[in-house]
């Protein structure tokens, strides 16, 4: 089993705890980049960017962006994907000798044999990781964002909000509300942002966003124009490609999955439940092995299938436990008929490992489910790893591996088949709240900034506890008189 086994669990145990790593540098590089001292940092390039994501986002390792703590980050996530694949080919068990038994012929003297070459390679990746790491360390010794509370939750965003610059706000109001991501970046270039620490009456430290906006003659020529055109969209026919960009991601990932069920499913019901099967032929006595690609003692099937579940559906399931996570709080608060106001304060940040127990905690089902299933791709790349056979294994090792990791692919396309229906019932937002950018242009037009205006965000949720508003996301009409998506708050004497 440790032939079959442990090279690859090992592998995907360091993928798990760098996917930790990877979330918690993409949640604060917003926050690094906007508190770093006595600089502004451009708009379009800080607050436009993913930063509730624990997957590779290749946008990153462009050098261009000087971001370097993020890309030393992201490239050492790169290198832990692609080394479970390669970890599972690293050892394996081959038959020393054939046998004459009952009068036929059979593999026997079984060898645990190592592919050197594989471990030599995986050596060396496993070396630089660690001066890579080392590298991280250095850079961000000296880092500071001056965030003191938990930065990514809803309530946390409107504080954030409530305590910057009057202006930061109205340049939010300004932006079209169905304006996609690639508008409001546009619309952001010339503006830079700082992090600014403020004092509340109470003497508490508090946290706000201040802006500049350069205006010489050209870029206000520039910033006219935008401001003429920030509400026109891209052509259709470019929003159709996008769309269909996706749609094929989510294909390849749905025709991936069911492959690999068919395949090891015809796998195990055609024979892979006999221990005896063998690469003898017919002289040996026994059954002609149809599965030569199942020959776990040569080079090539393990690392195929597991590169296939670390490259395709891993990400896919992580991301869709994204999606679900962020989209939580607003659908809950959009169908809410209580107060909601828990929902302000829900973690929107982590991985599938810890958002699986939060969800369950607070009774978010859906959540829970795709957590679930992100987390059993993990389970999926350690079993996959099993099904080629090895003669010598212990016994049924390749079929208990392919019956596990046939269950988990049924599990993920009833999960498949689940998202479907999610989608239809989730709100029409034009983006996805998973920029801070994003998520602020779903607060700006509220009513529900006052509540956190000069104060922090301890004082504002000891008050919201004792309030008795109503909390709801909707189209609805802001403050600045625009109709758009928003949480906004509802007191018994508003109406």
């Amino acid at each position: 089993m440790a032939a079959t086994f442990g090279s690859v669990t090992m592998s995907v145990l360091f993928k798990s705890v760098w996917s930790v790593v990877l979330s918690s540098a993409q949640m604060m590089e917003p926050y690094y980049q906007l508190g770093e001292s006595g600089n502004y940092r451009a708009a379009d390039l800080s607050i436009t960017r993913q930063y509730l994501s624990g997957e590779t986002d290749f946008s990153d390792l462009d050098p261009r962006n000087r971001r370097w703590s993020i890309l030393l980050t992201t490239m050492i996530g790169l290198v832990l994907d692609l080394q479970a694949s390669v970890a599972s080919e690293a050892m394996t068990v081959q038959a020393g000798a054939t046998c004459n038994t009952g009068g036929a012929t059979r593999l026997c003297d079984p060898i645990w044999t190592i592919n050197s070459a594989v471990l030599r390679g995986l050596q060396v990746t496993l070396l630089l990781v660690g001066i890579s790491i080392i590298l991280l360390i250095w850079q961000n010794w000296t880092r500071r964002s001056h965030i003191s509370t938990y930065p990514c939750s809803l309530d946390a965003m409107a504080s954030m909000l409530g305590n910057s610059d009057p202006n930061m706000i109205n340049t939010l109001r300004q932006i079209d509300p169905n304006a996609d991501d690639e508008t409001v970046a546009k619309f952001l270039k010339g503006k830079y942002l700082s992090l600014k620490q403020i004092e509340t009456e109470r003497g508490q430290p508090a946290v706000g966003i201040s802006m500049y906006v350069r205006t010489t003659a050209k870029e206000f020529d520039q910033q006219q124009h935008r401001n003429i055109s920030r509400r026109t969209q891209p052509p259709f026919w470019l929003l159709n490609v996008r769309r269909h960009v996706d749609a094929i991601k989510n294909s390849s990932t749905a025709l991936c999955n069911w492959a690999l069920f068919g395949v090891l499913l015809a796998f195990a019901i055609t024979g892979n439940d006999s221990y005896e099967v063998n690469v003898l032929g017919p002289l040996s006595g026994n059954k002609t092995n149809s599965w030569k690609f199942m020959n776990g003692t040569r080079f090539g099937p393990r690392m195929l299938m597991t590169y296939l579940v670390s490259t395709l559906l891993i990400p896919f399931w992580e991301y869709m436990e994204l999606k679900a996570r962020v989209l939580t709080p607003y659908r809950r608060l959009q169908k809410s008929k209580g107060s909601g106001k828990h929902l302000l304060t829900m973690r929107l940040h982590g991985t599938p490992f810890v958002s699986f127990f939060h969800a369950v905690w607070q009774g978010n089902w859906f959540q829970a489910f795709m957590a679930a299933l992100a987390v059993s791709g993990y389970f999926l790349l350690i079993m996959i790893a099993g099904v080629p056979y090895n003669y010598g294994q212990m016994a049924k090792i390749s079929f208990w591996s392919t019956v596990a990791s046939v269950a988990i692919l049924f599990f993920m396309g009833v999960g498949m088949l689940a998202l479907v229906f999610w989608y239809r019932s989730n709100p029409k937002m034009p983006r996805e709240p998973t920029t801070l950018v994003n998520t602020w242009l779903l607060l700006c037009g509220s009513r529900l900034l006052e509540e956190f205006r000069n104060k922090s965000l301890k004082e504002s949720r000891q008050e919201m506890k004792q309030a008795k508003g109503e909390y709801w996301f909707r189209k609805g009409m802001g403050v600045d008189g625009v109709e758009r998506w928003m949480v906004e708050v509802d007191h018994p004497y508003q109406g």
